[in-house]
């Protein structure tokens, strides 16, 4: 495990209705996207959250 590696904020890996999650998780998790305003207000935003990880990215679907 890396050093910033988190437990997971949510038992499930798909948020699919607000009903699905817990009063608790919701405040966590509207936490957690208020740490990122700070980064989206700066200039250079590129982070190495994804450093030495592979993405891949998948459309079976035309948009």
């Amino acid at each position: 495990m890396t050093r910033d590696h988190r437990p997971p904020l949510l038992k499930s890996p798909h948020l699919l209705a607000i009903d699905d999650i817990s009063a608790s998780e919701a405040e966590e998790l509207l936490d957690l996207a208020d740490s990122y305003v700070e980064v989206s207000r700066q200039i250079d935003k590129r982070h190495n959250v994804l450093q030495g990880r592979t993405q891949v990215n998948l459309f079976f679907e035309a948009s």
